[in-house]
């Protein structure tokens, strides 16, 4: 569950920031009469992130056996591949993604077009929508569906709530922090659904074993315990790796903390955007 509740308050605050400088930038603007494009594009978005789910939710069904490990796997390795991208989006994020923002919001009032609003929120809200089916999927299989769901759905629910109090002026981020915070979750549950995902290749016999064990703490800690679960879940903890396995989870885990982890940590503290000045 607190793998799905940090993804969904992850996506969520995340997208909820995009809207919130959004309708600050129309506030400024003049334009709020323009806000009903971008909560077209905004639900438009979210409706088509859940048929985006049924769609993988139909595919995955339909498969049985050996394709359906080969599915999972990349459906995994398209999550690492997302996740990836999103570190490296979060070295970038303050003043870059926010002029993006304004730059977008001053062409669709330019053109006097409620529709490039719309496609500009449809975007964005997708964006974080489709990421969120993926790197929920690829949990569930480490969790159970009514675990993921709800998980999602609480995590979501917070991120509303931020996105509220954040526009309202009522709380101000420290965007800093949560983004740190949000870049060590990542690179922890990426390397796990690697990790994993290499399993699933291994046990469709596309990749090879060659060391069936580096360690066996069963005994110690299952990763089928309530602690180990958790662990598990959160950071891909794994009783009884291959080889492969083991190397895949280090390999991502030292490029991810060299990579991005380290510059991001090493940058000096920037002033937070706050929507009421944006």
């Amino acid at each position: 569950m607190l793998p799905a509740l940090l993804i969904g308050l992850r996506e969520g605050i995340e997208a909820s920031l995009i809207i919130g400088m959004v309708l600050a930038l129309l506030r400024q603007s003049g334009a709020l009469g323009m806000r009903k494009w971008l909560w077209l594009g905004t639900f438009s978005a979210i409706l088509a992130s859940l048929l985006g789910a049924l769609v993988i939710a139909s595919i995955w069904g339909s498969l049985a056996g050996r394709s359906e490990k080969i599915f999972e796997a990349l459906l995994m390795f398209v999550a690492v591949a997302l996740m990836t991208w999103l570190l490296y989006w979060l070295r970038h994020f303050a003043a870059a993604h926010r002029n993006a923002l304004a730059t977008g919001v001053e062409g669709a009032m330019a053109s006097g077009s409620g529709w490039s609003l719309f496609l500009l929120a449809f975007v964005a809200v997708f964006r974080e929508g489709i990421e969120s089916v993926l790197f929920l999927f690829a949990a569930s299989r480490r969790d159970s569906a009514e675990m993921v769901t709800s998980g999602a759905l609480l995590g979501l629910l917070l991120a509303i709530c931020v996105g509220v109090l954040f526009y309202r002026g009522i709380i101000s981020l420290a965007l800093r922090r949560v983004l740190q915070v949000s870049a060590v979750v990542l690179v922890l549950f990426a390397a796990g659904l690697l990790a994993h995902g290499v399993h699933e290749l291994q046990e469709a016999a596309v990749l090879p074993i060659w060391l069936h064990e580096v360690w066996n703490t069963q005994v110690f800690l299952s990763d089928k315990s309530i602690v180990g679960s958790v662990l598990r879940s959160v950071f891909g903890y794994n009783d009884n790796p291959t080889f492969i396995e083991f190397l895949a989870y280090l390999s991502y885990l030292l490029v991810a903390c060299f990579g991005f982890l380290a510059p991001l940590f090493s940058q000096r503290p920037a002033a937070a955007p706050s929507a009421q000045k944006i």
